[in-house]
């Protein structure tokens, strides 16, 4: 997860849009950052649950079964990761961004 480099890399190349009159700002940085806020909310939410609610279902460390885990055989968390990655939904976005913008 390299959300700080994908919104500075989004704020660097809005810079010369804007200088252009194209592009929305926000947007472009929402974009930026939208892939990864569901797996750092799924991680924010296992560290609370496992730290304060219940126990680990196995010893070990919770950031060890949160990542190497949930992430590969949990269906809540290999979905909320993949479904701002998939080119479908990005593409959907992006229509409804153009058509919005026009």
């Amino acid at each position: 997860m390299q959300t700080p480099t994908h919104f500075l890399i989004a704020g660097a190349l809005a810079v010369p849009a804007r200088r252009h009159l194209i592009g929305n700002t926000p947007a472009l940085l929402l974009g930026a950052v939208l892939p990864d806020i569901p797996f750092a909310l799924l991680t924010l939410w296992g560290l609370f649950y496992y730290r304060w609610i219940a126990p680990l279902p196995q010893p070990g460390v919770i950031m060890e079964y949160l990542h190497f885990t949930l992430y590969f055989t949990d269906p809540i968390w290999i979905a909320g990761h993949n479904f701002f990655h998939s080119l479908v939904v990005d593409g959907l976005l992006f229509a409804v961004g153009l058509w919005g913008w026009r």
